[in-house]
């Protein structure tokens, strides 16, 4: 018996089960939503801390406080984007492999539907939305960079 007759080389590359793929697609999202709103975070602290210095309003005691204040209000905003743009990678990931174009064009389509679905709950208005869209962007583009590896289909 020679290695030409059986199937299975050591070579070869595994195919994605099913078991794989629905883990895939509920990291997606997982990793979208708890990581999303927590870099949306650390990048709107820094953008306040770096106001704060420049108009010599800083105080290191504040940092607590602020901490809580953004945490609190980007898992309650911004965790609903994450999700939503979590979702459609997710999905969007069945059929092709999820790229960057594709997680930003997420990004954008969650961020319009959650400002037009729930501007009643909260009028941040267009310049809001302007402004968590871009957070939005940049910690996509940040989470990309440190999880594009594990997109990738086997």
């Amino acid at each position: 018996m020679t290695n030409e007759t059986n199937e299975t080389s050591q070579t070869s590359r595994p195919r994605a089960g099913r078991s794989a793929r629905i883990t895939r697609f509920v990291l997606t999202v997982v990793i979208a939503t708890l990581l999303g709103p927590l870099v949306g975070t650390v990048l709107l602290m820094l953008r306040r801390i770096a106001l704060d210095v420049a108009h010599s309003e800083f105080d290191a005691a504040d940092i607590r406080g602020m901490a809580i204040l953004f945490t609190l209000s980007a898992y309650v905003v911004g965790g609903v984007i994450a999700f939503a743009a979590g979702l459609i990678v997710a999905i969007t990931g069945l059929w092709r492999q999820p790229t960057f174009p594709i997680i930003l064009a997420a990004i954008v389509v969650a961020n319009v539907g959650y400002y037009l679905l729930g501007q009643h709950m909260v009028s941040y208005g267009p310049a809001g939305l302007l402004q968590s869209t871009l957070v939005s962007l940049v910690a996509g583009a940040i989470i990309w960079l440190i999880f594009r590896r594990y997109l990738w289909r086997p």
